[in-house]
């Protein structure tokens, strides 16, 4: 059976919070994990609403505010705001 590195336990903390807070600002993760609304109303059965607008406003915010560390992964997307 084999197993990523990343998987170990001795690992997947600081993994865990790079995924979900982009704590390290990219120093062990090539892109943080996130998404627009769209991503999530088309990857599960949420309708569109309010909650769409403010999620997609902190997205927004998050690549704005990061967007010298993320312009080589992420360029298509920071072209957009």
């Amino acid at each position: 059976m084999e197993f990523s590195c990343d998987s170990y336990e001795w690992v997947m903390h600081q993994n865990v919070l790079d995924m979900v807070f982009f704590v390290s600002g990219g120093a062990t993760m090539r892109r943080p994990y996130m998404s627009s609304s769209n991503y999530i109303l088309k990857m599960s059965n949420y309708k569109k609403g309010e909650w769409s607008d403010i999620w997609d406003e902190k997205y927004k915010t998050f690549l704005k505010k990061n967007k010298k560390k993320l312009c080589y992964a992420l360029l298509p997307c920071i072209r957009i705001i």
